[in-house]
């Protein structure tokens, strides 16, 4: 039986958080009360087009809005510019730039003529945000939304495909477009004073892994790869019901301090809830040893343990399965809530090989094995 050592690297990149700039002035327009937040001209069709940038500065992962992505904004007092019985409006974004760890937009109304209003006699006031937009009513403070257990790349989009080297050396990724409709995002601002600018933070309510995997070095053909899974002790996918507070709480990587978030999120119960989720991939996707694909996958905003990652493939026309735990030291890794984890070094076995893991998150020397992991 033939042994092969593998690496994989674990890289936790906390995910920066996106401002809105909301500008509120008055407007002589309206027929009703107080003042209109209002927003710059010119929409687009509204949909959630969020994107990952690929841009990592000090373990933050910038996130990009693009333009005519759709939000919701919800008041404590606020109301609708058109309809006072409503606490909430749509907007869209327009004219987005980036920089550093956060992308920045202004709002377009969806509606000609909505929007949020100051209400005449309040003082200070609570905005909540969410992206993707929720449906139907929001409550003041809270969110409900759901993680879906089965999952694949963005819908329409195009897998990028970059090549680096040359002749034998040459290795091509294919690079699925993440689903950034199931990256939950939500803001709160506690204490707005009415007239001024409100401006919302909005932070990630989900933990993200991107897996990088290729084939064997020592297999020789290709393995096409319908299907990966991720299984573990805690549930992955499901329903959340979220408490909305202002992002406050700090957390270190490294050296580098960084606002993690105060919010709250009940997930759905053990036992209640898929601990497998899985990830279909494109018709004819396959590694090889110059072949490697990267995914990206969204699971509940809670910490994941005993994760194992099962390959559903096809080898020389024969369909089976490779299931792998990720180890470091021999020991569970628990991967933490809401940040991305980025897993490298994957390779899928040729046959059932038993597969050596070694893991270090410094990935600066090779470490002892305490105890191998076998793909199943």
């Amino acid at each position: 039986m033939k042994m092969k050592k593998q690496i994989i690297s674990i890289a936790s990149i906390v995910l920066g958080g996106i401002i809105l700039l909301a500008g509120c002035q008055k407007d002589g327009t309206t027929s009703k009360a107080g003042s209109l937040v209002k927003f710059t001209a010119g929409l687009k069709p509204a949909a959630t087009r969020t994107a990952y940038s690929g841009v990592v500065t000090n373990s933050f992962e910038r996130i990009n809005w693009e333009e005519g992505d759709e939000i919701v904004i919800w008041s404590d007092k606020a109301v609708d510019r058109n309809n006072t019985d409503a606490n909430y409006a749509s907007y869209a974004i327009s004219s987005p730039q980036a920089s550093g760890v956060k992308s920045t937009a202004s709002l377009n109304s969806l509606t000609d003529g909505n929007g949020l209003i100051w209400v005449s006699g309040e003082e200070t006031y609570k905005f909540w945000g969410s992206s993707p937009a929720i449906s139907g009513t929001p409550v003041p403070g809270k969110a409900s939304f759901t993680i879906p257990a089965a999952q694949q790349m963005k819908s329409g989009a195009t897998a990028a495909t970059a090549t680096e080297g040359a002749g034998d050396a040459a290795v091509t990724t294919v690079t699925l477009p993440a689903d950034m409709s199931n990256a939950w995002m939500f803001a709160c601002v506690e204490g707005a004073q009415s007239g001024k600018n409100v401006q919302l933070d909005f932070y990630p309510a989900f933990t993200a892994f991107e897996l990088t995997f290729e084939g064997d070095a020592d297999y020789k053909g290709e393995i096409t790869v319908t299907q990966v899974d991720l299984i573990s002790e805690s549930p992955l996918a499901g329903s959340v019901e979220a408490t909305l507070k202002p992002w406050t709480r700090t957390n270190t990587v490294g050296e580098v301090a960084h606002t993690i978030g105060a919010s709250t999120y009940a997930c759905t119960a053990a036992g209640e809830s898929p601990y497998t989720l899985s990830y279909t991939l494109p018709e004819g996707s396959v590694v090889s040893a110059k072949d490697r694909i990267v995914l990206t996958v969204f699971a509940l905003p809670q910490d994941v343990a005993g994760l194992k990652l099962r390959f559903h493939v096809t080898i020389e026309g024969e369909e089976t399965t490779f299931t792998g735990t990720l180890s470091k030291g021999g020991q569970s890794i628990t991967f933490g809530a809401c940040e991305k984890h980025r897993i490298k070094g994957v390779a899928v076995p040729g046959n059932r090989w038993k597969i050596y893991y070694q893991a270090d998150l410094t990935l600066d020397e090779w470490v002892p094995v305490d105890n191998p992991i076998n793909f199943e």
